[in-house]
């Protein structure tokens, strides 16, 4: 959850692969599982921006970092 939570939060504006990849620390190949995944999951769409294709968190994944963040924070807490 962190790594997607790391994706997710790279692509919030807009980002290309290789800017997602080195922001999240990932090699090429689990970056492209992970993107794989997102978008089945419609957490991350994809589009032509004019430097080629740009990566964007939808509001499916909006919500997701939302609840990440909560459930960080509970679990941060001390008991």
């Amino acid at each position: 959850m962190e790594i997607i939570a790391a994706i997710l939060s790279v692509a919030k504006k807009g980002a290309g692969k290789t800017q997602i990849m080195y922001r999240a620390n990932l090699s090429f190949k689990q970056l492209q599982k992970y993107m794989d995944f997102l978008m089945k999951k419609d957490l991350l769409s994809v589009f032509e921006g004019n430097r080629g294709s740009l990566y964007e968190t939808t509001s499916r994944g909006y919500e997701f970092l939302q609840d990440y963040k909560k459930i960080k924070n509970v679990l941060s807490e001390s008991i």
